[in-house]
């Protein structure tokens, strides 16, 4: 749809709204959802976000959220510290 859109600026932005699956099939709330609050784990480095996140176990959603897929909300993530590989990138 928006291939045909000609515009002088190309970082203008455009006022369209992605349509929520668009983001992933696991994806049911708008993007910015996702990033809402503040994260609950202290880090300083990215050696602590490693460290933190290798203290999360894998698991998949259809054996942690019986679906075939579903991001959690990333305080969710913190709290269970159990997801998919999706939920360790969110």
């Amino acid at each position: 749809m928006l291939r045909g859109v000609s515009v002088a600026d190309p970082w203008e932005r455009i006022n369209y709204r992605v349509p929520v699956k668009r983001y992933g099939a696991g994806s049911i709330h708008d993007f910015a959802w996702y990033f809402e609050g503040a994260s609950g784990i202290a880090t300083s480095n990215v050696d602590d976000i490693q460290e933190w996140l290798l203290g999360c176990e894998y698991v998949s959603d259809p054996d942690l959220f019986r679906v075939p897929d579903y991001w959690q909300h990333p305080r969710t993530f913190e709290q269970i510290r159990r997801g998919d590989c999706g939920d360790h990138a969110i």
